[in-house]
């Protein structure tokens, strides 16, 4: 997991994921993290963004809207789903530790995983967890942006 606040965008190996920094950066100007961000502002790649709702009492992440190109790539769809009710999802996963420390830190998180799911001729996935807050000081909602690389291609003999 790469903490986004201190570091350049040349940590992303995504095109897609550079563009969604660029955004939730320019939208949060001075502020820690945007008040928020506008799907019709990601219609570029809304394709490949999740959003997802904070709740607490218990901690959890609310599966709001997740972009078609992410569904194929999925064994099951997430939209409206709980992080907590999906058995590779809940603690101590990877991804729900980066989503708490988003939370904790309301600073993005890059990370790059091998991909496991219905399309085997991809290998790894990168994704962009932004957090976004109603007050400007608690996240209230996280955009995800998420990419998939294929190897690459062999050398013809």
């Amino acid at each position: 997991m790469v903490d986004l606040i201190d570091t350049a965008l040349p940590e992303l190996r995504s095109d897609l994921n550079k563009r969604a920094f660029v955004l939730w950066n320019e939208k949060r100007g001075a502020e820690k993290m945007p008040r928020q961000i506008d799907l019709l502002e990601m219609t570029a790649f809304i394709e490949s963004v999740l959003i997802l709702d904070v709740l607490s009492d218990p901690r959890d992440f609310y599966y709001r809207f997740v972009g078609s190109r992410i569904d194929d790539f999925l064994s099951k769809p997430l939209t409206g789903r709980n992080m907590l009710a999906i058995p590779h999802q809940k603690p101590p996963s990877r991804i729900w530790t980066a989503m708490c420390k988003v939370v904790d830190t309301c600073a993005p998180v890059a990370g790059d995983v091998p991909y496991v799911g219905p399309k085997s001729d991809f290998i790894a996935m990168e994704d962009l967890i932004m957090p976004v807050s109603k007050d400007g000081e608690n996240v209230s909602s996280m955009v995800v942006t998420a990419d998939f690389f294929q190897p690459a291609p062999r050398p013809r003999r």
